[in-house]
């Protein structure tokens, strides 16, 4: 954001200034914080992951004790998506949108566990939101219609 000349500041806003409250007002909530903390626009983020675990016909091979151990029976796939928006903390006008998913997948034996899956689907889904974010900024650091003699984003 600082590099696209966008952002004067870029910083987190702690969650602990976010009052608690219905889903319905979250996004109002957070505007609110972010007024609290001198912000002109907010970026939200969100992400969210489901793994699908299932065994295939070779699991039988599970009933020996070598089978157990060697044979990948065991399927996990992940999915893991990213959304992310940038609003104007005055008046909600949404400056831009971005998301990005990933897909992971592990198979081995019945001790193998979902975690890889799930990290690789997450490394993916984060870096494609990055470029896709950071393409979105660049293209409204260019819009003309913004003026950015004054910082944006703090």
């Amino acid at each position: 954001m600082k590099r696209s000349g966008l952002a004067a500041d870029v910083f987190f806003i702690s969650g602990l200034t976010v009052e608690p409250g219905a889903a319905a007002t979250e996004l109002k909530r957070i505007r609110l914080a972010a007024a609290r903390h001198g912000a002109d626009a907010v970026l939200v983020i969100k992400a969210a992951g489901q793994v699908d675990d299932y065994v295939s016909p070779l699991s039988v091979f599970y009933l020996t004790i070598v089978g157990l151990w060697v044979v990948p029976g065991t399927h996990h796939d992940a999915l893991f998506v990213v959304r992310g928006g940038l609003w104007d903390v005055r008046n909600e006008y949404l400056y831009l949108t971005a998301e990005a998913e990933g897909l992971g997948q592990r198979v081995g034996p019945v001790w193998v566990r979902s975690r890889g899956a799930v990290d690789e689907a997450r490394g993916i889904a984060m870096k494609g939101f990055q470029e896709e974010l950071r393409k979105r900024m660049n293209t409204l650091a260019s819009d003309p219609r913004i003026p950015l003699e004054s910082p944006r984003i703090r």
